[in-house]
């Protein structure tokens, strides 16, 4: 009987243990609303008494970067970022800004000729590094820099300067470029006639009849078909001819000449 009695006492007991540990284990714990984190994980951690549970573990997502220190040629930089979650830090170094050196690309001319135009250039003219912006600036000789690009016959410079980006340093270089003088092209103005019929008058070939570039003064020279000389008095004599039509240089455009056939005929008997 007593025997017995003890049986149903231990067992009891441990009943009784099973359903403290059943209770304890089924028990709602308290999780911290602030996050606890390393450099990978973030977690919330239980505040019970000797609970070591965690709750929402997961690796940390991070914004975007934003630069807390801006690096120069000579100091490095720094950039920061907190995970979305917890708010944990993360900094990185920026590295100094790279050499930026501007240079003409294989090929490219910068002068021209004149058309009445201003230069205009381009950054795929030139080699640098990075993406920044490019702007130009002019001087003429002695005189002071200027954003406005020159169109006159004349020797000049360009500044070409890169703005500085998030990896390399401002460059700036400059060139020396020329605007030659154009080529002086003449041509007979549409419906121009040259030629005449014999009328005892010397014809009459001017300047309006053709069209020359630049203000160079215009002279000409007539030669007779069959015959080697030239000569500046207009023909009147019935017979085929060749005027010699001479443009002086000017400012911004050099001499030119062309030659152009014509013929007095006959009048009807």
């Amino acid at each position: 009987m007593k025997k017995t009695f003890i049986m149903t006492i231990s067992l009891v007991s441990v009943l009784a243990i099973c359903m403290a540990v059943f209770a304890a284990c089924g028990k709602k714990h308290n999780f911290s609303k602030t996050y606890t984190y390393n450099n990978e994980y973030h977690w919330r951690a239980c505040t019970d008494k000797d609970c070591k549970e965690v709750k929402d573990k997961a690796k940390h997502t991070y914004g975007k970067w934003e630069v807390t220190k801006k690096p120069t040629a000579t100091e490095k930089g720094a950039r920061t970022r907190y995970c979305t979650v917890c708010k944990k830090k993360h900094t990185e170094e920026i590295a100094a800004l790279q050499a930026n050196p501007v240079t003409l690309k294989e090929g490219v001319m910068l002068g021209k000729k004149y058309d009445g135009k201003a230069v205009m250039f381009t950054k795929e003219q030139f080699k640098f590094m990075g993406n920044g912006a490019v702007t130009f600036m002019y001087k003429a000789g002695e005189s002071e820099w200027t954003a406005v690009a020159p169109m006159a016959v004349g020797m000049y410079k360009v500044k070409v300067m890169v703005a500085e980006t998030e990896t390399y340093q401002a460059g700036v270089a400059e060139f020396d470029f020329e605007i030659k003088k154009g080529d002086n092209m003449i041509t007979l103005k549409d419906g121009a006639m040259l030629g005449k019929v014999h009328d005892g008058n010397a014809v009459e070939i001017t300047k309006d009849k053709f069209n020359v570039m630049g203000m160079g003064e215009v002279t000409f020279m007539f030669q007779k078909a069959g015959e080697e000389a030239w000569t500046a008095e207009a023909p009147v004599a019935v017979g085929k001819y060749k005027v010699k039509v001479m443009v002086a240089e000017c400012m911004n455009y050099n001499a030119g000449e062309a030659m152009f056939a014509f013929e007095i005929t006959a009048a009807a008997a």
